[in-house]
């Protein structure tokens, strides 16, 4: 999770999120701290010895550069609707996700992956893959800058400008693609670009 962007903030703080142990010893000079990825316009310098200031944290994250989903399994019916889901849900509770709170460096401004799914709609025969970022701590706009440009899971890429974007105030921020076919009548085998429940699927950004 990454750093508050404005407020107090302390050392034992950048030290936890620098993945240290909260009330250990620490400085400003570990190359763990400084290894730390700088926020949009902040900026760490990682030279040792080097002079560092606390405002040079804020916003800033351990960052990874792709996470493991374990796959899981939704079915939906109801409302003409008939719709089977593969990936990780975080509000839904289907999946998990690895890290478990995934802040991947220079993607959507330091906020959380919250979701990464796909849904097969038996209904009208497609599917739809969504990506759900939190919507703290901070704003994300569609834009190569604070969002990311494509994500790849699995072997199949998908670029942001081809996605519908939408922002859902207290939720999450949210990019969908949508694909053709899309007829699964069962819980138990993949539906692209995520595999059978039970088995993994690497997620990352660029």
């Amino acid at each position: 999770m990454a750093l508050a962007t404005s407020g107090a903030l302390t050392l034992d703080q950048i030290h936890v999120e620098a993945g240290g142990t909260t009330g250990t010893t620490c400085s400003l000079n570990d190359s763990d701290i400084r290894g730390l990825t700088a926020a949009s316009g902040k900026t760490i310098n990682s030279t040792l010895g080097t002079t560092i200031d606390f405002d040079d944290f804020y916003g800033a994250s351990s960052g990874i550069t792709s996470a493991t989903i374990t796959n899981g399994y939704y079915h939906y019916s109801g409302f003409g609707l008939n719709n089977r889901y593969r990936g990780y849900n975080s509000e839904t509770g289907y999946g998990s996700i690895s890290p478990s709170t995934p802040v991947f460096t220079g993607i959507a401004n330091g906020n959380v992956l919250k979701d990464a799914y796909v849904y097969a709609s038996n209904s009208a025969n497609f599917r739809r893959v969504f990506i759900n970022f939190s919507d703290t701590p901070n704003s994300i706009s569609n834009t190569n800058s604070s969002a990311f440009t494509s994500v790849t899971i699995g072997s199949t890429t998908l670029n942001r400008s081809d996605a519908t974007y939408g922002f859902y105030s207290g939720y999450y921020y949210r990019w969908y693609w949508t694909l053709s076919g899309g007829i699964v009548n069962d819980d138990t085998s993949a539906i692209a670009p995520f595999g059978a429940p039970s088995t993994t699927t690497t997620i990352s950004f660029a």
